[in-house]
């Protein structure tokens, strides 16, 4: 199941674990970004294949140290969140939506 077109969706990224094991939550509407941006959002829901994903991601290698990310996609009728573990197939996403919403603006691939 893919995201429709240019139907705003909203991401909301918490991330929690590590050391210190403080909480943050990221969150992004693409109806209110640029449209290239939103693309990419949707882009990267769409190629993970979000909404058809197993309900928990692969584990990773124990340690205080790992964060777990909870990722919610709220798209036209549908919402779901995921729990992963900081590698996942929802890195890229992750990292885009955490960026954005610190006020970082999404990184450039580098030739």
């Amino acid at each position: 199941m893919t995201t429709s077109g240019t139907d705003p969706i909203k991401v909301i990224v918490e991330r929690g674990g590590g050391f210190s094991g403080i909480r943050r939550r990221y969150e992004v509407d693409t109806a209110s970004l640029p449209e290239d941006v939103a693309s990419r959002i949707r882009q990267l829901v769409d190629a993970t294949s979000f909404f058809d994903l197993p309900e928990r991601g692969e584990e990773s290698a124990a340690g205080a140290d790992r964060m777990e990310y909870a990722v919610t996609v709220e798209a036209t009728e549908r919402s779901r969140t995921l729990r992963v573990p900081e590698e996942s197939e929802l890195s890229d996403l992750i990292e885009l939506v955490s960026d954005l919403a610190t006020g970082a603006g999404p990184r450039r691939e580098s030739s």
